[in-house]
C-alpha cells in the first residue's frame, strides 16, 4: 500500500482524525483503538512448547494434505477408468 506509512504520532492523527470524522456522520457504531507494544512479546516463549505447537500444527496440516492427494487420485482413477480403480 503505497503512501499509507505514518511515522509518529503526528502523522497517525492527521490520518485517523478525517477518518473517525466520516465514520460517525455515518452513523456508524463506535470506534475503539487499542495500541500494544510487542516488541518484547516474543523474549518470555519457552521454545520446546513452540516447537511442540509447531510440530502438531505441521503434522495436522500434513495428514489433510496427504489425504487430499488420495482423495483427488481415487476420484481421477475413478473418473478415468469409470469406475475400475486405478
Amino acid at each position: 500500500m503505497l503512501g499509507a506509512s505514518v511515522f509518529g504520532m503526528a502523522d497517525v492523527h492527521a490520518r485517523f482524525a478525517p477518518f473517525v470524522s466520516q465514520w460517525r456522520e455515518g452513523g456508524r457504531p463506535h470506534l475503539f483503538a487499542v495500541t500494544a507494544d510487542v516488541t518484547k512479546s516474543f523474549d518470555t516463549l519457552q521454545h520446546g512448547v513452540l516447537k511442540d505447537v509447531i510440530s502438531d500444527i505441521y503434522a495436522e496440516v500434513n495428514r489433510y494434505v496427504h489425504t487430499y492427494i488420495i482423495y483427488r487420485l481415487y476420484v481421477y482413477c475413478n473418473i478415468q477408468n469409470m469406475g475400475n480403480l486405478c
